[in-house]
């Protein structure tokens, strides 16, 4: 960006991380990441939230939530797919409560 020129873009970031705690079974390891994963993103959806109550914060577009699980863990590609659709579920309906009602 050159000196002198506004900044026009203003973003929130996110940020987590799932660490695993070690479960004897891939279920065992499933069902905890799927508990810790709901609640780190209900956490960090709350801190934007609280964030927003900032007065420039009316300025801010295209926030971004990262989550990173370590450590890899194997599991089946049904599961994750899964998961993922669960989490984007989650996501659709704590952001857009009225479209759902509708």
């Amino acid at each position: 960006m050159a000196k002198g020129q506004e900044v026009t873009d203003y973003r929130f970031f996110a940020r987590a991380i799932i660490r695993h705690s070690d479960l004897i079974t891939k279920e065992a390891s499933f069902e905890y990441l799927h508990n810790e994963a709901e609640r780190v993103l209900l956490e960090a959806m709350d801190e934007l939230e609280v964030a927003f109550s900032h007065p420039q914060a009316k300025r801010t577009d295209c926030n971004h939530i990262f989550l990173n699980f370590l450590p890899t863990v194997i599991m089946d590609a049904a599961k994750v797919k899964l998961l993922c659709l669960y989490v984007c579920t989650i996501v659709s309906i704590v952001s857009f409560p009225n479209v759902l009602s509708s």
